[in-house]
Protein backbone atom coordinates (compact mmCIF):
# COMPACT_ATOMS: atom_id res chain seq x y z
CA UNK A 1 0.00 0.00 0.00
CA UNK A 2 1.47 4.03 -0.55
CA UNK A 3 -1.35 5.03 1.78
CA UNK A 4 -2.74 5.18 4.64
CA UNK A 5 -6.53 5.64 5.54
CA UNK A 6 -7.81 7.22 8.26
CA UNK A 7 -11.79 7.64 8.09
CA UNK A 8 -12.65 9.46 4.94
CA UNK A 9 -8.83 11.09 4.77
CA UNK A 10 -6.24 9.08 2.81
CA UNK A 11 -2.66 10.22 3.44
CA UNK A 12 -0.03 8.89 0.71
CA UNK A 13 3.48 7.83 1.94
CA UNK A 14 4.84 10.35 -0.51
CA UNK A 15 2.82 13.62 0.97
CA UNK A 16 4.25 11.80 4.82
CA UNK A 17 7.69 11.66 3.66
CA UNK A 18 7.95 15.45 2.15
CA UNK A 19 6.13 16.85 5.36
CA UNK A 20 8.83 14.83 7.68
CA UNK A 21 11.41 16.39 5.48
CA UNK A 22 9.89 19.83 5.78
CA UNK A 23 10.04 19.65 9.71
CA UNK A 24 13.38 18.36 9.70
CA UNK A 25 14.46 21.17 7.46
CA UNK A 26 13.16 23.78 9.68
CA UNK A 27 14.79 22.31 12.37
CA UNK A 28 17.69 22.93 11.02
CA UNK A 29 17.03 26.23 10.01
CA UNK A 30 16.19 26.60 13.37
CA UNK A 31 19.38 25.16 14.97
CA UNK A 32 21.39 27.48 12.35
CA UNK A 33 19.78 30.27 14.31
CA UNK A 34 20.30 29.34 17.65
CA UNK A 35 22.96 32.33 18.79
CA UNK A 36 20.22 34.85 16.92
CA UNK A 37 18.84 36.83 19.24
CA UNK A 38 15.11 35.99 19.88
CA UNK A 39 13.49 38.83 18.23
CA UNK A 40 15.78 38.76 15.01
CA UNK A 41 15.07 34.86 14.85
CA UNK A 42 11.57 34.99 14.68
CA UNK A 43 11.17 37.82 12.40
CA UNK A 44 13.45 35.29 10.36
CA UNK A 45 11.31 32.08 10.54
CA UNK A 46 8.25 34.05 10.31
CA UNK A 47 9.26 34.99 7.03
CA UNK A 48 10.44 31.60 5.69
CA UNK A 49 7.39 30.38 7.12
CA UNK A 50 4.98 33.05 5.67
CA UNK A 51 7.49 32.39 2.01
CA UNK A 52 6.98 28.52 1.92
CA UNK A 53 2.90 29.24 2.58
CA UNK A 54 2.61 31.22 0.30
CA UNK A 55 4.78 29.37 -2.41
CA UNK A 56 2.75 26.38 -1.31
CA UNK A 57 -0.48 27.92 -2.18
CA UNK A 58 0.58 28.96 -5.65
CA UNK A 59 1.89 25.76 -6.19
CA UNK A 60 -1.42 24.15 -5.81
CA UNK A 61 -3.67 26.56 -7.04
CA UNK A 62 -1.59 27.92 -10.34
CA UNK A 63 -3.95 25.21 -12.01
CA UNK A 64 -6.17 28.40 -12.42
CA UNK A 65 -3.31 30.41 -14.58
CA UNK A 66 -1.93 27.73 -16.77
CA UNK A 67 -5.45 26.03 -17.45
CA UNK A 68 -7.57 28.18 -16.82
CA UNK A 69 -10.21 27.29 -19.61
CA UNK A 70 -10.38 23.93 -17.90
CA UNK A 71 -10.83 25.67 -14.22
CA UNK A 72 -13.60 27.49 -15.58
CA UNK A 73 -15.23 24.54 -16.60
CA UNK A 74 -14.46 22.27 -13.76
CA UNK A 75 -13.87 24.91 -10.38
CA UNK A 76 -13.82 21.37 -8.41
CA UNK A 77 -10.95 19.84 -10.08
CA UNK A 78 -8.56 22.67 -7.95
CA UNK A 79 -8.89 20.44 -5.02
CA UNK A 80 -7.62 17.49 -7.57
CA UNK A 81 -5.16 18.77 -9.48
CA UNK A 82 -1.93 20.66 -8.59
CA UNK A 83 0.80 22.81 -10.65
CA UNK A 84 2.82 20.30 -11.17
CA UNK A 85 6.56 21.25 -12.97
CA UNK A 86 5.05 24.79 -14.03
CA UNK A 87 3.17 25.78 -11.10
CA UNK A 88 6.64 24.67 -8.96
CA UNK A 89 8.63 27.57 -10.95
CA UNK A 90 6.15 29.92 -10.46
CA UNK A 91 6.33 29.46 -7.08
CA UNK A 92 9.55 29.46 -6.34
CA UNK A 93 9.63 33.09 -8.06
CA UNK A 94 6.68 34.26 -5.73
CA UNK A 95 9.36 32.99 -2.94
CA UNK A 96 11.92 34.32 -4.21
CA UNK A 97 10.48 37.97 -4.39
CA UNK A 98 8.90 37.87 -1.06
CA UNK A 99 12.43 36.65 0.71
CA UNK A 100 14.08 39.19 -1.28
CA UNK A 101 11.66 41.91 0.42
CA UNK A 102 11.92 40.24 3.69
CA UNK A 103 15.60 40.37 3.40
CA UNK A 104 15.74 44.47 2.40
CA UNK A 105 13.44 44.93 5.18
CA UNK A 106 15.45 43.01 7.63
CA UNK A 107 18.31 44.26 6.32
CA UNK A 108 20.31 40.98 6.05
CA UNK A 109 22.63 39.86 3.59
CA UNK A 110 21.31 39.48 0.29
CA UNK A 111 22.55 35.05 0.32
CA UNK A 112 21.01 35.26 4.21
CA UNK A 113 18.23 33.85 2.89
CA UNK A 114 19.46 31.55 0.54
CA UNK A 115 21.94 29.94 2.73
CA UNK A 116 18.88 28.75 5.45
CA UNK A 117 17.06 27.88 2.52
CA UNK A 118 19.94 25.74 1.11
CA UNK A 119 20.73 24.22 5.22
CA UNK A 120 17.22 23.49 5.10
CA UNK A 121 17.13 21.53 2.32
CA UNK A 122 20.06 19.35 2.86
CA UNK A 123 18.19 18.61 5.98
CA UNK A 124 15.41 17.63 4.47
CA UNK A 125 16.90 15.94 1.57
CA UNK A 126 18.60 13.63 3.81
CA UNK A 127 15.28 13.07 5.47
CA UNK A 128 13.58 12.07 2.56
CA UNK A 129 16.24 9.91 1.08
CA UNK A 130 16.28 7.58 4.21
CA UNK A 131 12.64 7.52 4.07
CA UNK A 132 12.91 6.57 0.42
CA UNK A 133 15.35 3.88 0.82
CA UNK A 134 14.07 1.59 3.74
CA UNK A 135 10.55 2.40 2.40
CA UNK A 136 10.58 2.73 -1.23
CA UNK A 137 13.73 1.10 -1.96
CA UNK A 138 15.45 3.89 -3.74
CA UNK A 139 18.52 2.08 -4.06
CA UNK A 140 21.87 3.51 -4.52
CA UNK A 141 19.99 7.06 -5.64
CA UNK A 142 18.64 7.24 -2.51
CA UNK A 143 21.16 6.09 0.01
CA UNK A 144 23.91 8.53 -2.15
CA UNK A 145 21.92 11.27 -1.92
CA UNK A 146 21.34 10.89 1.98
CA UNK A 147 25.09 10.59 2.33
CA UNK A 148 26.10 13.31 0.08
CA UNK A 149 23.41 16.09 1.94
CA UNK A 150 24.79 14.87 5.23
CA UNK A 151 28.28 15.23 4.68
CA UNK A 152 27.54 18.32 2.76
CA UNK A 153 25.56 19.94 5.59
CA UNK A 154 27.72 18.95 8.47
CA UNK A 155 30.97 20.45 6.38
CA UNK A 156 28.75 23.64 5.92
CA UNK A 157 28.25 24.03 9.37
CA UNK A 158 31.72 23.34 11.25
CA UNK A 159 32.11 26.33 9.47
CA UNK A 160 30.92 28.44 12.34
CA UNK A 161 31.38 30.72 13.72
CA UNK A 162 30.65 33.33 10.77
CA UNK A 163 28.26 35.41 9.56
CA UNK A 164 25.54 34.17 8.20
CA UNK A 165 24.48 34.58 4.13
CA UNK A 166 28.86 34.72 3.50
CA UNK A 167 29.15 33.90 -0.70
CA UNK A 168 31.72 31.94 -1.01
CA UNK A 169 31.46 29.26 1.78
CA UNK A 170 27.47 29.28 0.06
CA UNK A 171 28.96 28.76 -3.22
CA UNK A 172 31.22 26.33 -2.31
CA UNK A 173 28.68 24.37 -0.51
CA UNK A 174 26.67 24.44 -3.65
CA UNK A 175 29.30 23.76 -6.10
CA UNK A 176 30.16 20.69 -3.77
CA UNK A 177 26.65 19.63 -3.94
CA UNK A 178 25.81 19.94 -6.97
CA UNK A 179 28.62 18.00 -8.36
CA UNK A 180 27.94 15.09 -5.66
CA UNK A 181 24.06 15.40 -7.33
CA UNK A 182 25.15 15.23 -10.85
CA UNK A 183 27.31 11.95 -10.44
CA UNK A 184 24.74 10.22 -8.39
CA UNK A 185 21.98 11.20 -11.22
CA UNK A 186 24.16 9.14 -13.77
CA UNK A 187 23.53 6.08 -11.55
CA UNK A 188 19.80 6.79 -11.52
CA UNK A 189 16.91 6.41 -13.79
CA UNK A 190 18.18 7.87 -16.50
CA UNK A 191 14.94 9.81 -17.50
CA UNK A 192 14.33 11.91 -20.61
CA UNK A 193 17.23 13.54 -22.62
CA UNK A 194 17.70 17.55 -21.94
CA UNK A 195 20.60 18.26 -23.68
CA UNK A 196 22.96 16.32 -26.08
CA UNK A 197 23.56 12.50 -23.36
CA UNK A 198 22.54 14.17 -20.33
CA UNK A 199 18.78 14.17 -18.36
CA UNK A 200 16.86 16.80 -17.07
CA UNK A 201 18.55 16.47 -13.67
CA UNK A 202 22.00 15.88 -15.08
CA UNK A 203 21.73 19.24 -16.85
CA UNK A 204 20.70 20.87 -14.25
CA UNK A 205 23.30 19.65 -11.76
CA UNK A 206 26.10 19.79 -13.97
CA UNK A 207 24.92 23.96 -14.69
CA UNK A 208 24.49 24.55 -11.16
CA UNK A 209 28.04 23.18 -10.74
CA UNK A 210 29.54 24.98 -13.69
CA UNK A 211 27.82 28.12 -11.93
CA UNK A 212 29.05 27.87 -8.70
CA UNK A 213 32.48 26.86 -9.72
CA UNK A 214 32.39 30.37 -11.72
CA UNK A 215 31.16 32.83 -8.93
CA UNK A 216 33.63 30.84 -6.50
CA UNK A 217 36.41 31.91 -9.04
CA UNK A 218 35.34 35.50 -9.26
CA UNK A 219 34.88 35.70 -5.30
CA UNK A 220 38.47 34.55 -5.38
CA UNK A 221 40.08 36.75 -6.99
CA UNK A 222 37.98 39.58 -5.75
CA UNK A 223 39.91 38.47 -2.33
CA UNK A 224 43.27 38.45 -3.59
CA UNK A 225 42.86 42.12 -5.17
CA UNK A 226 41.51 43.27 -2.04
CA UNK A 227 44.09 41.50 0.31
Amino acid sequence: MNSIAIGPIVITYSLMYTALSVLAGYLAVRLQLRNTPQQDRKAVLDSLITAFSVGLLVWKFSPAIFDFSIIREHVSSLLYFNGGTRGSYLAGLVVCVILAVQSRKLRKPIFYFPELLLLGYLAGTAVHGVLWFFREQGGVPALGTTILAVMILILHIRQQPRQIGAPYPLFVTLLWLSLGRALIAFVGPEGDSAWFVFSVGQTFWLSMALLSFMVKVLLEKKQTKSA
